[in-house]
């Protein structure tokens, strides 16, 4: 392979924006993208912008069309309708050494007859790029990523979380403008899970690459992007930073599915210009306007999350409505306790949250919550997108 034979129009866009001070990353344009096989739609008009240097999410359940989505940015796939733009130049039909990317697989498809030196020089190698300049480039990243003392062994040596690094450097070793992930972190264990997390924020801190990271878990989505794109049935349904997809979601569906959610029905009874009284089980509820998404409709369902059930001894003379419930199950984890109940009033089935140090489990009896109303979110009844 010569050098310069995998050169590509998206690095050159984007060395030009970095010399002109922007973000090293490139931008990704996905313009009514749909990908069919056969009859059946994997990917539904999808359009989604991704700004130089951000890190944004995919995250859904199995058969979303996450991963279809990403191999089609990555050029892995055709797609059958739509556009890709990477760095503004458009890379629709573009094979997947033009594009500039670097990519990690779930399984991380490393080379089980090379050595860890020889997986990440593999891109180098096809780039035409050898000799002191590609140990060089070697040496870094493996210092970066804690693999120097690994160099020499083989894949099938090394452990599940050494496997995963050596597949990041090998997407990293060419400088690539864009770096896309495709759930990485889900053959490795828990602890490793969360410490891996955190490092691969740090990462690409430092790089200031663009990252396109796909996961069906929840928390990964949360703690490390700046924006996810929340994905159903081929299609995406929302695109928000966590805290606000989370705290403020805009539909019944983005509640039920971005962590638990206790949906209480309500009615409409005044509409003022900073709150919403609304009529409910639990009594009149005074939500902020600001997150009543009902449109004109005056039935709706307000999103309780767990954690604003503050639960209390005894009934306090507060103003906050208050609700009772039964206890019928109580898991306890360490720092909190997750209680699943039974409203008496409604008969609801609630999840309330017990994070007060000190307090024992209960298994039977009786709660009283305090609802902490100026957190709630007004949605539409119906399960659509927003």
């Amino acid at each position: 392979m010569t050098p310069g034979a995998f050169s590509d129009p998206v690095a050159a866009a984007s060395t030009a924006a970095t010399e002109a001070g922007g973000p090293r990353g490139a931008t990704i344009e996905v313009q009514a993208l749909r990908r069919l096989y056969g009859q059946v739609a994997a990917l539904r008009e999808a359009t989604l912008s991704v700004a130089a240097g951000e890190f944004v999410s995919l995250l859904g359940a199995s058969g979303s069309g996450k991963s279809t989505l990403l191999r089609l940015i990555a050029g892995l796939e055709r797609a059958s309708a739509g556009r890709i733009l990477l760095a503004g130049a458009d890379a629709t039909a573009l094979p997947p050494e033009r594009r500039g990317i670097g990519m990690v697989f779930q399984d991380y498809a490393l080379f089980p007859t090379m050595t860890v030196e020889e997986n990440i020089g593999f891109p180098l190698r096809m780039r035409g790029i050898g000799g002191e300049a590609r140990r060089r480039r070697i040496a870094a990243v493996a210092e970066m990523l804690g693999l120097g003392h690994l160099l020499g062994r083989r894949s099938a040596q090394l452990s599940g979380g050494q496997q995963q690094r050596v597949a990041i450097a090998r997407a990293i070793v060419f400088e690539p403008r864009i770096l896309l992930l495709d759930e990485p972190l889900s053959a490795l264990d828990k602890n490793l899970r969360e410490q891996t997390k955190g490092e691969i924020k740090a990462l690409h801190a430092r790089l200031g690459v663009t990252v396109l990271y796909v996961t069906h878990d929840q928390s990964e989505a949360l703690a490390m992007s700046d924006r996810i794109a929340v994905m159903d049935e081929g299609r995406i349904v929302d695109v928000d930073t966590p805290r606000a997809l989370y705290a403020r979601p805009r539909s019944r569906f983005i509640a039920e599915f971005l962590g638990q959610a206790n949906l209480l029905p309500v009615t409409l009874r005044e509409r003022r210009a900073e709150t919403c009284l609304f009529e409910s089980p639990w009594g009149v509820l005074a939500v902020p306007a600001a997150n009543v998404a009902l449109g004109a409709g005056a039935r709706g369902l307000a999103v309780v999350r767990p954690e604003h059930l503050l639960l209390v001894e005894a009934p306090p003379a507060g103003s906050r409505p208050q609700v009772r419930a039964a206890v019928s199950q109580a898991l306890y984890n360490g720092a909190e306790t997750i209680y699943h109940a039974t409203c008496r009033a409604s008969g609801l089935a609630l999840t309330l949250l017990d994070k007060r140090a000190g307090h024992a489990p209960r298994t039977e009896g009786e709660l009283c919550a305090e609802i902490a109303a100026e957190h709630l979110v007004v949605v539409p009844e119906d399960r659509g997108a927003a």
